[in-house]
């Protein structure tokens, strides 16, 4: 999982060192950012998929969205448990929102809401602005399952 989120920052890096500030803003208008969570099984289909996404980007300098893939459902559910679904839920609705405000939108426990939201932070779900406030930096989630 952290191989492909560097993957995916050194794509977003390429893109940007090749559009430069110009076009930056037209291929990576982080309001229309969109996230993909899959159920994959082989590893090489991933990889596959990664070149593809790269090479497309690359050749047209435009953004091909952010995608989460797990190996089986099992891996899926230890990191978005119902819980954590809940907060990333609770998050596109209200907004850049603090820990304790979460907590208290979601009914749980300030500690445990903070254990979790790190955790989808350290996946990539749930970002911080400036000020510290959590948010869900996609204006999407789609979800997707493959077999293969």
């Amino acid at each position: 999982m952290e191989l492909k989120r560097r993957f995916d920052c050194a794509i977003e890096q390429l893109i940007d060192d090749f559009l430069g500030e110009s076009g930056k803003s037209e291929a990576f208008n982080m309001n229309r950012r969109m996230a993909t969570i899959r159920i994959r099984r082989e590893h090489s289909s991933v990889t596959q998929d990664m070149h593809a996404r790269f090479v497309g980007a690359w050749k047209t300098g435009k953004y091909q969205g952010e995608h989460f893939d797990f190996e089986s459902p099992a891996a899926l559910s230890r990191v978005l448990s119902p819980k954590r679904w809940e907060l990333l839920k609770k998050l596109q609705v209200e907004g850049p929102i603090g820990v304790r405000a979460l907590a208290r939108a979601v009914e749980r426990d300030v500690r445990r809401v903070h254990d979790d939201a790190q955790a989808l932070i350290e996946v990539g779900l749930v970002e911080k602005d400036n000020k510290g406030k959590l948010f869900v930096p996609f204006e999407g989630n789609q979800a997707a399952q493959s077999v293969v």
